[in-house]
């Protein structure tokens, strides 16, 4: 296994993140992995590199997939995950819904490009989120901490450069966020897009996609940059496949919808 620093810091926020996710102090987690305590403190710290035994002793362990979860830098776990208290994922006084942490992570990646994690992740801590957490990608977290994102980007440039960077992220992690996909198969993409989706509907309409705002939900600001960034982040990943050319995404004549024509 490389040992270089980017190796090392991938490696020490999945030990971190799965360790939590499995509810393990790290002396618990030493002992299952035949090592000391201090020896996952130093991995943990990105000062140490476990070897490639190592690395796949830990991941039978935590029972997350090895090859995966290395390329990908995220813990991909081989069984669903069940959400529990074992993350600080923040004090809400009302919490509409749940989003998957795939859903926040193009954002988080816009905050590091703009180089304002300096900024963010004081934040996050203030409002005892645990940033480990965004290393699982199918955790669930209440959708006031994507809430706290979209916020805090809108505060720091413009709307339209904010989608236009944050669109781009996810266009260049989709394969790690949602899964390699059949980019010509448009039921496919729909249905990728529409998997633990709790905000929106997809629909096919003859050519058009119909990006909708579900029943019962309420418009508001929030809302409205929701279903705006992720028709975004849809027609960005159609146009990367071979309808990309016959795509445009136009907002729609009614309530906060857009539609994705295929010309």
């Amino acid at each position: 296994m490389a040992s270089s620093i980017e190796a090392k810091v991938k490696v020490a926020r999945v030990f971190r993140a799965a360790r939590k996710l499995r509810g393990y102090r790290q002396d618990k987690l030493s002992k299952l992995i035949d090592n000391t305590q201090g020896t996952v403190s130093k991995i943990e710290n990105a000062t140490l590199i476990p070897d490639t035994a190592e690395w796949y002793l830990f991941c039978e362990k935590m029972n997350i997939d090895p090859d995966q979860t290395f390329s990908t830098g995220y813990v991909i776990s081989r069984t669903p995950i069940v959400n529990n208290s074992n993350f600080k994922v923040g004090k809400f006084k009302k919490v509409t819904c749940y989003v998957k942490v795939s859903s926040c992570i193009p954002f988080l990646l816009a905050i590091r490009e703009l180089g304002y994690e300096d900024e963010f992740f004081p934040l996050l801590k203030k409002s005892k989120i645990d940033r480990d957490v965004f290393v699982v990608i199918n955790y669930e977290v209440p959708i006031n901490v994507l809430q706290m994102m979209v916020d805090f980007l809108k505060s720091k440039i413009e709307l339209k450069k904010t989608v236009a960077i944050v669109s781009k992220c996810f266009s260049q992690e989709y394969d790690k966020l949602i899964g390699n996909l059949n980019l010509g198969n448009l039921h496919e993409l729909i249905t990728a897009f529409s998997v633990d989706e709790p905000y929106l509907n997809f629909e096919m309409i003859g050519n058009d996609i119909s990006i909708t705002l579900k029943p019962g939900l309420e418009e508001d600001t929030f809302s409205a940059d929701y279903i705006m960034f992720k028709a975004n982040f849809f027609n960005e990943v159609i146009k990367l496949g071979p309808l990309g050319k016959r795509a445009s995404l136009q907002k729609s004549d009614s309530s906060l919808g857009y539609n994705v024509t295929l010309s």
